[in-house]
């Protein structure tokens, strides 16, 4: 039978057991066990040779527990079960570099520096190497973490051409430089954060891609994405305000509507666009002959050789135009009125003119129907004009005012110019604010579209419509009473040619203008028919 003294005694030794167990419970608390390491997911899988990026390691579950200064290192070909500190330079078959800036996230996650010494070796253009995490930056720490990271050789810029384009997109450009990588879909780029469009990968040292449509900026930055990672060239290309248009060609015998595609017309002013006032300070389609200079105060270093009028804003991509073609400007805006080729011809022979009759004939049937309203000079024949169209060969010739003569040196022989503008008109009269003219019964039906200037008349007027033979309506009104002399004349037509349409903010003399680039897609060609 036990005594009581031994049954104490057991007692005790169970609690000093138990006590034991508690306490080796405790320590063993303060170390992580030992675990087969876990494959972690790097947030990038490749980037460049030249390393310094920062990569996170994100695993599913808590890897650095227990640990709060993991290390970290970057080995060819298989990580070690222990943290070295002695690194090694990379080779085709070894290698050991450790990341000297590691720091713990959570439990799952962690941020690492790519080391500068990560680099390609070998004649590969990539090399693969191994992420080992280790608890702690300690030779001998256990592996816990593993990845797979590949590095490549980075791609340098050397120049974008062109550096420019019209903001609606669609040029093509080259990018050149070293290092790119020639498989499809090897290369991401954008310009200004838009992604680059067919991009075509060319050689090691270029690739071609298409631009995206972007709002007008300058110099901004192209971004290539390879497996080297990000490189960014600053002030690579600039989005100019181009426009392209359709129609792009028509004869230089009336007028036609164009429509113009580009961007930024929201926040253009193009009110005052009637074909009155070109250059004034708003918002212009004009057809230049050239790049546009509107340099100088009463003249244009290379002007508008005409306007685009009556402009209607679709948005602010759109608009919509009338391009007049059967008139021309000169440097200073106005119309050009004066004798041209083009309606004027000069007879020298067959011309008989009675000196008791205002017929005049011609025996090679020079005359047309158009020729109603045109002047008449030569010998004997002075402020006279075609008052009317008998057939091919006759017409009546009437006077414009004081001074005319319808008398000629000889009845055959005459030498006579028909064309040009009715220089005078004596007899007519304006009133201010009022777009009716009047005159002594000297006005035709074929003025009609005509150009006519004098006293009161705004530049650019034109006879926009035909009411009898002494009164017309103007197309602006009369900016002052006055009577006296009027000219009616046909303006010279656009010339055969090909020309640029261009959109600018301000029609001023001498204004610092924003306007659209010359390209391709703003070419006009003025046709013979």
């Amino acid at each position: 039978m036990r005594t009581s003294m031994s049954r104490n005694k057991s007692r005790w030794l169970r609690a000093g057991l138990a006590a034991g167990a508690v306490a080796a419970v405790v320590i063993g608390s303060a170390t992580p066990a030992l675990a087969a390491a876990v494959t972690v997911t790097l947030s990038a899988t490749t980037g460049p040779s030249i390393g310094g990026n920062t990569l996170t390691a994100t695993a599913t579950t808590a890897f650095l527990s227990g640990y709060t200064a993991p290390g970290t290192s970057f080995t060819v070909p298989a990580c070690p079960t222990t943290y070295s500190t002695t690194p090694v330079t990379p080779t085709a078959t070894v290698g050991n570099v450790q990341a000297t800036v590691v720091k713990k996230l959570s439990n799952t996650k962690a941020a690492i520096t790519v080391p500068a010494g990560v680099v390609t070796v070998g004649s590969a253009a990539t090399t693969k190497y191994n992420v080992c995490v280790y608890g702690t930056m300690t030779a001998g720490s256990a592996l816990i973490g593993t990845a797979t990271y590949t590095v490549a050789v980075a791609p340098t810029i050397t120049a974008v051409t062109p550096s420019s384009g019209p903001a609606q997109g669609g040029s093509s450009i080259t990018v050149t430089g070293t290092g790119f990588p020639t498989t499809t879909g090897s290369i991401t780029a954008s310009i200004g954060g838009t992604s680059l469009l067919s991009i075509t990968p060319v050689s090691a040292t270029s690739f071609t891609a298409i631009t995206p449509a972007h709002a007008p900026a300058a110099n901004l930055t192209l971004a290539i994405g390879t497996t080297a990672g990000t490189l960014n060239k600053t002030s690579a290309f600039s989005y100019t305000n181009g426009i392209v248009i359709g129609p792009n060609t028509a004869p230089n015998t009336g007028t036609v509507d164009i429509d113009v595609q580009g961007v930024g017309f929201l926040a253009l002013d193009f009110t005052t666009t009637t074909g009155t006032t070109p250059n004034d300070g708003n918002a212009h389609v004009y057809l230049t002959n050239g790049t546009y200079d509107a340099t100088g105060s009463t003249t244009k270093a290379l002007g508008e050789i005409t306007e685009c009028t009556d402009v209607i804003v679709i948005g602010d991509t759109e608009l919509i135009c009338t391009l007049q073609l059967a008139k021309s400007l000169s440097s200073a805006g106005l119309s050009v009125i004066a004798a041209h080729s083009s309606t004027t011809r000069t007879i020298t022979d067959g011309v008989l003119l009675a000196a008791t009759s205002s017929n005049l004939t011609s025996a090679t049937a020079a005359f047309t129907a158009a020729d109603v309203g045109v002047g008449v000079t030569g010998s004997g024949v002075s402020n006279a004009f075609i008052g009317a169209y008998v057939n091919a060969t006759t017409v009546t010739l009437a006077t414009t005012g004081t001074g005319a003569t319808l008398t000629p040196t000889a009845t055959t022989g005459n030498t006579l110019v028909i064309g040009g503008p009715r220089t005078v008109i004596t007899g007519a009269s304006l009133t201010s604010a009022s777009a009716t003219a009047a005159s002594t019964a000297l006005f035709v039906s074929t003025d009609l579209g005509r150009s006519i200037t004098g006293t009161g008349i705004a530049p650019n007027t034109t006879i926009s419509a035909y009411g009898t033979t002494s009164s017309v309506t103007l197309s602006t009104a009369a900016t002052a009473t006055s009577t006296g002399t009027l000219t009616i004349g046909q303006p010279y037509p656009v010339g055969i040619d090909t020309y640029t349409v261009t959109v600018v903010d301000d029609g001023g003399f001498g204004a610092t203008v924003s306007q659209s680039i010359v390209s391709s897609g703003a070419t006009f060609t003025v046709s013979p028919y």
